[in-house]
């Protein structure tokens, strides 16, 4: 889907203003990351033939999975402080109580409320070594975890962490294979993201091995 929010309905359009106006003061990359991950949920929802009672779940809960980024400090998300344990908690404590308040608001039912709160809450758990309590958050993370494999954010790591950036996919792909959140449709996202970077690699060592023999 070119532009992913074109398939919102008009309740998700209403609660999608509310979450896009968190996400523009979050960490830098939380709009357009979220952006994505909607058009991943919908390639997702399509290819796994997703009833309406789970779409009207996990289409909300990625819009609002990362609004509380907005709602913590700033220095709990600048730099590599986001990736802290402390942080990532906060922001899904706080993340999870305004994005009940932010259902309710958009006419979203009481029960569905509650349930994309908590999915919120605890969408990051792995990160921070605990399961799931809610069996729908696994989707949310199938969706979330996809990010990890886009230009944007694997460049990032590489060049933060100094790691050779093969090294650094396959381990990338590991975690996220190790997560065992992969539906059919998204190993096979997952996949195909991987092919990009295999190419971006591939032509990065090949240009550093032309700029290197031309200057021998």
């Amino acid at each position: 889907m070119d532009n992913p929010l074109s398939g919102l309905t008009a309740q998700e359009r209403k609660l999608w203003r509310q979450a896009a106006t968190f996400l523009k003061d979050g960490r830098p990359w939380d709009l357009i990351h979220t952006e994505t991950c909607l058009g991943y949920a919908f390639e997702i929802a399509d290819g796994e033939r997703w009833p309406e009672s789970l779409r009207r779940l996990v289409i909300p809960a990625v819009m609002l999975h990362d609004i509380g980024w907005a709602l913590i400090p700033a220095e709990k998300r600048k730099g590599r402080a986001y990736s802290q344990e402390d942080s990532r908690v906060d922001h899904m404590r706080v993340g999870a109580q305004k994005a009940r308040d932010l259902m309710r608001e958009a006419g979203y039912p009481e029960r569905e409320a509650e349930t994309v709160s908590l999915m919120v809450g605890e969408h990051d758990n792995p990160y921070i070594g605990k399961p799931f309590a809610n069996p729908y958050t696994r989707r949310l993370r199938e969706i979330d975890i996809l990010w990890s494999l886009m230009p944007m954010s694997f460049w990032k790591k590489v060049e933060s962490t100094g790691e050779r950036p093969q090294q650094a996919l396959e381990m990338v792909f590991r975690r996220l294979e190790a997560e065992n959140v992969f539906s059919a449709s998204g190993r096979k996202i997952a996949r195909r993201l991987r092919d990009v970077l295999d190419e971006g690699i591939l032509a990065k060592e090949e240009g550093r091995a032309a700029s290197e023999e031309m200057f021998a």
